[in-house]
């Protein structure tokens, strides 16, 4: 059974958290794309510069994802 029927709200947070900021889910969106290829990027500098200070830390970019995304999206199709 799908958990969004049964908790929406959790769906919408684990599929945020695990799916996206974890990257536990592959979008072919350009968007998606465009994404975790300044993320690569970002980690390629800081690995480079031996700082891990220059990505934003996961709360953050679950909050940026929350805040951009619509409110029914919980799962990988609603988010395509």
């Amino acid at each position: 059974m799908h958990f969004g029927a049964i908790d929406p709200d959790q769906s919408r947070k684990i599929f945020i958290r695990q799916g996206l900021v974890e990257k536990g889910y592959e979008s072919p969106g350009s968007f998606w794309q465009h994404n975790n290829k300044l993320i690569n990027e970002i980690e390629k500098l800081e690995h480079k510069a031996r700082r891990q200070d220059i990505l934003i830390n996961d709360d953050i970019l679950y909050q940026f994802y929350d805040q951009h995304i619509d409110q029914g999206v919980m799962n990988g199709a609603g988010f395509e």
